[in-house]
């Protein structure tokens, strides 16, 4: 009995234990996740401006209280009187599409790299690349990682774009998927995205908002969530909750141990109201792949074409408003109505009869207003090439061209143009994007061919 006392007691000991480490994590990662929200407050107002006027169509941005968790909607009540800045948009991200990762080219290869961990034995790593096996060992990887980011990523990767031009900043999770679909490639919203850098001005952390009922949360979560929760969902379970999902390296592990929570990269779900961990597993690599463009040196977040005009954006369409007021009001202008002279209210309606006195020396008449309609239309003109510039429109159309030499030419400008953004989004999102997939495959097994034996004699 006494034995079995004592180690009830080291049980009770060691859950008491797992649950402080639990809190303190749990009180560790929101502090972070509070700090990432802080550095991109600035921004959101911002976005929201932009989304109003260039992705009107799109979720709105929010807000979550920190003490409650509860959401707050930014606001979205803006009238649009122009389509300039939503078809430029389109326009954009389609060439932008185009030019990264067009689903029609193989758009990435492989290479070999020397890593300090990893020693080549008794081969250069020029030799290696020279290697007929090696070389055809690297283009067939190629060619099958491509074919499977291809399959699933052509249809988000164009949303993708838009919001990268519209916010500068947009993401996908790439997570592995245990049926045939092997990979599963979903986007993240900016709005449900906060970043930390790293060092080098890299990707370091990535939270995310996630926005669940009770019903859902008890269905993903389980016993993970606070009991106050679960005895919650049986009354209100569409109630809405907020829950972040951190991602970060993971300081201290055992790579021996081949389980979710000793892998190099920590994943950890918090409930947000309750402050409480309710899960923690992790992934072999980066599940984000986050895509950021004209971001200077320091900065989290970028500053985007769409944002640089955005002013302008809103100026065209009070300028088309003011048109359309002045239209109305030539078509159907104000009218001076003598007091008595009509019989009743006077109509404006198409075939109406007005009754008047038949000695009435005054009858109703247009009032004359002045206005330049041509100076209205000029400046609506300025305007709309103006966000068409900011946008790159004039240069990514290719109208009027004398011969396909010119119209090549105009295209590798549109490229170099664009090259600027290349460099983080290879590095932040296209690069991790390959890696990862590549990863899932090899893990899979029986997808991609094996390494010739020079490579595994070399490594």
């Amino acid at each position: 009995l006494e034995k079995q006392i004592a180690k009830k007691g080291q049980q009770d000991s060691k859950f008491i234990a797992e649950q402080l480490e639990r809190t303190e994590k749990a009180r560790q990662i929101v502090r972070r996740f509070e700090e990432a929200k802080k550095k991109r407050e600035q921004y959101v107002e911002i976005w929201q401006d932009v989304a109003n006027y260039v992705l009107p169509y799109r979720g709105g941005f929010y807000d979550v209280a920190p003490n409650t968790g509860a959401i707050s909607i930014y606001d979205r009540n803006v009238e649009i009187y122009d389509d300039t800045a939503t078809n430029a948009l389109v326009k954009a991200a389609s060439a932008l599409y185009s030019y990264t990762a067009n689903p029609a080219t193989q758009w990435f290869d492989f290479t070999l790299a020397a890593a300090p961990s990893r020693k080549t034995k008794n081969y250069r790593l020029d030799e290696l690349l020279n290697n007929f096996d090696v070389k055809n060992y690297l283009t067939d990887v190629s060619k099958i990682t491509c074919s499977y980011i291809n399959e699933h990523i052509s249809s988000p990767f164009h949303a993708f774009c838009q919001e990268l031009i519209a916010f500068s900043t947009s993401a996908f999770l790439i997570l592995e998927d245990f049926t045939d679909k092997v990979i599963n490639i979903q986007p993240v919203s900016a709005r449900d995205l906060y970043i930390l850098n790293d060092m080098y001005g890299g990707i370091g952390e990535v939270y995310r908002t996630v926005i669940l009922t009770n019903e859902q949360a008890v269905s993903q979560f389980g016993d993970g969530l606070d009991p106050s929760v679960i005895e919650d969902s049986k009354e209100n379970p569409l109630k809405e909750r907020v829950f972040i999902h951190a991602v970060m390296s993971r300081g201290v592990y055992d790579p021996k141990k081949k389980d979710a929570k000793n892998m190099p990269i920590a994943s950890y779900w918090i409930d947000y109201q309750s402050r409480k961990l309710v899960f923690e597993s992790g992934y072999e690599e980066f599940p984000y792949a986050v895509g950021r463009i004209n971001t200077p040196a320091g900065y989290v977040y970028g500053f985007s074409p769409a944002m640089n005009v955005r002013h302008t954006i809103k100026s065209l369409n009070k300028l088309n408003k003011q048109k359309l007021n002045a239209g109305d009001l030539a078509l159907t202008p104000s009218m001076n109505v003598p007091i008595d002279t009509y019989v009743t209210p006077l109509s404006m309606k198409p075939a109406a009869l007005n009754y008047h006195e038949a000695d009435a020396q005054h009858l109703a008449e247009p009032m004359h207003t002045i206005g330049n309609f041509q100076i209205n239309i000029e400046t609506i003109k300025d305007a709309r090439d103006q966000v068409r510039q900011g946008m790159l429109i004039d240069l990514i159309e290719q109208n009027d061209k004398d011969n396909t030499y010119q119209a090549m030419q105009e295209q590798l400008l549109q490229l170099k143009l664009m090259s600027p953004w290349q460099g983080n989004l290879e590095r932040d999102a296209l690069r991790p994007l390959a890696i990862r997939v590549f990863n899932i495959l090899q893990r899979r097994g029986g997808i991609l061919p094996e390494p010739p034996e020079i490579l595994q004699e070399a490594f």
